[in-house]
């Protein structure tokens, strides 16, 4: 198993050992951590709390007990193995979409520019908000100035012919300036669904996203803006 992973290992930070004679005088040492690794297939990071209970004998084990959920390692091995079984163009598509997920969570346009056309579109709740990718990049700057751990997770992704459809979850922290609004230092949390469509070269050029703003603005106890 540890060889799919480029790195791995217990945690110091909120780690607890605790050394206690039981009522048969033996020496048991128990060990309560977070294991932390790092896929080689995809760099997706992996957080399990694990607890040991060791018998010493002369400064030696000679019993250990392990308790940990391996459900998070067994999935995410899985879901490469899959990844790896995908057809090349399901294959294709899937990396795209996880470089623009990955370039919004670096804050970084880079991603997105190399995958689309410049004159890419971006329509929200049917209006058009986005005539290229500088206007793109400015849009994402407007979001991560004001949500500075803003991150974005794809929940769920379909596709059909050239269209991929997208059911995602955006977090994040408000302490910078969001539209003319101070920081709060509230959280948000909201889903949406975009729609992606590329053209014949596998290029992008337009996202339809749907999503409730005013959640959003809720959650921030400010007052959405009237245009």
């Amino acid at each position: 198993m540890l060889s799919n992973f480029s790195s791995y290992g217990f945690q110091d930070k909120d780690s607890f050992i605790e050394m206690v004679l039981d009522s048969e005088d033996e020496t048991w040492v128990y060990y309560w951590a977070n294991w932390h690794g790092t896929l080689k297939a995809n760099g997706q990071e992996i957080d399990v709390p694990v607890h040991l209970a060791s018998q010493y004998v002369d400064g030696k084990v000679v019993e250990l007990h392990d308790y940990y959920d391996s459900a998070p390692i067994t999935v995410a091995l899985a879901e490469i193995e899959k990844a790896n079984n995908m057809p090349v163009e399901e294959k294709v598509i899937m990396e795209a979409i996880d470089k623009v997920v990955k370039g919004w969570n670096d804050h970084d346009i880079t991603n997105l520019k190399s995958l689309s056309i410049f004159n890419i579109k971006r329509i929200t709740n049917g209006t058009t908000e986005i005539n290229n990718i500088d206007e793109y990049e400015g849009f994402m700057k407007t979001f991560v100035t004001a949500f500075p751990d803003f991150k974005v997770s794809s929940d769920k992704v379909d596709f059909k012919d050239n269209k991929i459809y997208i059911n995602w979850t955006v977090t994040g922290t408000h302490n910078g300036d969001f539209m003319g609004n101070a920081p709060t230092g509230k959280k948000i949390k909201t889903h949406g669904f975009s729609v992606w469509t590329m053209d014949s070269n596998g290029k992008f050029i337009s996202e339809d996203a749907y999503y409730d703003n005013l959640v959003l603005f809720n959650q921030l106890g400010i007052t959405p803006p009237s245009e």
